[in-house]
């Protein structure tokens, strides 16, 4: 097995500690688990990839993101009583997204249905194996779209075999924030796109103002109306503002709507939302009576939104 040549002992080891070193790091680097991205079609696997930046820092993409519950799979369960139950795991996803990567707005929906105001919807699916010993595997596959309409699927990551889901959604959500981060072509696109629409908002919001008559509101669009001024007084805030926003896809240039929406929104924790829908009120009326105290609501909204560290969605 060993022998001696020229005073030195030859063993399985290398005897200067600088190789010893050197290996063991090859040996933890080959260890690590990498995670896959792809983007318009172009596959990388690693930790980093392409224009990615870091997600350290307390800064992170002025975007908003969206996690659909997904699917989850659960094979040989029995062998890790830990593991808890499917809803634990689809619902606190987006937390395990944000764990290693400062998201400024992510957040679990139960379907797109609930995706108004994301820019990026997350659509996930997490395999989980136990291996006859108990050790878990489990993955993380997501596939991101512009939330826009239509749809369009800008990237796919996953995270493989980690040790919980906790992990690989955090590896995974670095993935996404990189992808998504300043700087980079896919946050070009999406923010390219709502300043497109922003544009077209403000040149259909200068129409109204200089009409000499107001349009009336469409018997649809009243429809929704009276349904979101009803699951108000049930108390059922999401729900009336759901409502509000099936009134106002028909009828943009209803102020009303903006801002009632705006304050429902805002007592759900959605300020950024808030935000956006208090400022085509003011940017519809800007004459109006209550013009300063909506200014004052959206300072107030804004000083919330930095406050809540990435709960709710911007």
């Amino acid at each position: 097995m060993g022998g001696k040549r020229d005073g030195n002992v030859v063993g399985r080891f290398p005897a200067a500690p600088a190789v010893a070193l050197a290996v063991l790091s090859l040996f933890f680097i080959g260890c690590a688990k990498p995670v896959n991205v792809k983007i318009h079609e172009a596959e990388t696997t690693g930790n980093r990839f392409a224009g990615a930046v870091e997600a350290t820092g307390p800064s992170g993409p002025q975007l908003s993101f969206c996690v659909m519950k997904g699917g989850i799979s659960n094979t040989f369960r029995h062998r890790a009583s830990w593991l808890k139950d499917d809803d634990y795991y689809l619902m606190r996803l987006a937390d395990f997204f944000k764990r290693d990567a400062p998201f400024k707005s992510i957040e679990t929906i139960l379907d797109d249905s609930g995706a108004n105001g994301c820019d990026v919807l997350i659509a996930p699916h997490i395999p989980i194996y136990v291996t006859p010993l108990g050790r878990v595997e489990a993955s993380v596959y997501i596939t991101a779209f512009s939330a826009g309409k239509p749809a369009e699927k800008m990237m796919e990551a996953s995270a493989r075999d980690e040790s919980s889901v906790e992990n690989a959604g955090a590896k995974v959500g670095q993935a996404v924030f990189n992808a998504f981060a300043p700087g980079t072509g896919l946050y070009g696109k999406i923010v390219a796109r709502k300043s497109a629409a922003s544009k077209a908002f403000e040149e259909a919001a200068m129409r109204y103002r200089i009409a000499p008559l107001k349009p009336v509101l469409p018997e649809e669009a009243r429809r929704y109306k009276v349904q979101a001024e009803a699951a108000f007084s049930r108390r059922e805030f999401k729900e009336a503002a759901d409502r509000y926003l099936d009134a106002l896809k028909i009828a943009p240039w209803w102020p009303e709507g903006h801002f009632n929406r705006a304050l429902i929104l805002g007592e759900l924790g959605k300020y950024g939302n808030a935000v956006g829908e208090m400022r085509k009120y003011l940017l519809l009326v800007p004459e109006a009576p209550d013009a300063r105290a909506a200014q004052d609501k959206i300072y107030e909204w804004e000083g919330l939104s930095g406050r809540q560290g990435g709960t709710g969605r911007n």
